[in-house]
C-alpha cells in the first residue's frame, strides 16, 4: 500500500463561533473561497465550507468538515472529512499571531470522502484518501490530499 498525491487546497477561515456543549468546547469555523491544485484535480474551493470542531480536554481538536469544490472543467465535488488536530505550542503561536506551521509542526490529519455523479471523477468516490494540514499566514488552512493505492 502506498500514498499517491492527488491535490492540495487552501481556504481562509472567515469566522469562528463558539457553541460550547456537553461533549467539550464546540466551535464552528466558516471558510471562504480558495484554490485547488494538483496533478489530478484543479479548480476552486467554493465559499460556504464549515468545520465543526470539538475541542477536547486532552489538548486535541476533532474536526468535522463539509466543503465543495468546482473543478477547472465544471464538475462540482462534495467533500466531507473527519480528523484530528494537535493544539501544541506551534499551532497556538500560528493561530494567535496569524503565522504559519509546517506539516511536521502539528499533527493535523483527516480522512476525506468525496461525492459526485460526474463519470470523469468517479474514481474519487471509489478510493480511500488521507490528508495532512497546516496553517498558513492570514488564518488560512492548507491541505494535501493523498489517495491510498
Amino acid at each position: 500500500m502506498e500514498l499517491e498525491y492527488v491535490f492540495g487546497y487552501r481556504a481562509s477561515v472567515l469566522d469562528v463561533y463558539r457553541v460550547g456543549g456537553p461533549f467539550g468546547q464546540r466551535r464552528v469555523a466558516r471558510c471562504g473561497a480558495g484554490t485547488v491544485s494538483g496533478p489530478q484535480l484543479n479548480g476552486e474551493v467554493l465559499e460556504g465550507a464549515h468545520d465543526w470542531i470539538l475541542d477536547g480536554p486532552d489538548g486535541w481538536g476533532r474536526i468535522d468538515v463539509r466543503a465543495h469544490f468546482r473543478t477547472h472543467d465544471g464538475c462540482v465535488i462534495y467533500a466531507q472529512y473527519l480528523g484530528v488536530i494537535e493544539y501544541n505550542e506551534k499551532y497556538q503561536a500560528a493561530t494567535r499571531d496569524g503565522g504559519e506551521t509546517a506539516f511536521e509542526d502539528i499533527y493535523f490529519r483527516s480522512t476525506p470522502r468525496f461525492e459526485t455523479d460526474d463519470p470523469r471523477y468517479a474514481w474519487m468516490t471509489q478510493s480511500v484518501f488521507v490528508g495532512r494540514g497546516r496553517i498558513l499566514p492570514g488564518f488560512t488552512v492548507h491541505w494535501e490530499i493523498y489517495r491510498v493505492t
